[in-house]
């Protein structure tokens, strides 16, 4: 079974958590979107290291809601 439709709007209101994050973990969090057209089954996080380099791939929660 499969769906049409726009792809979801960028999360907004994204924040680092500092009293849960570490030295080396960071804990992100994002108000749930609720105008969508489809449900969101899972999302991907992307970061780069702070130097303006290229994007990649550091947590894959596709199959995460």
């Amino acid at each position: 079974m499969f769906a049409l439709g726009s792809l979801p709007s960028k999360p907004i209101n994204v924040q680092k958590d500092a009293l849960l994050s570490t030295e080396s973990t960071i804990v992100v969090k994002w108000e749930s979107m609720s105008s969508t057209t489809l449900d969101v089954l899972g999302y991907r996080v992307y970061a780069d290291t702070g130097k303006n380099d290229n994007l990649r791939l550091v947590y894959d929660g596709s199959t995460d809601p």
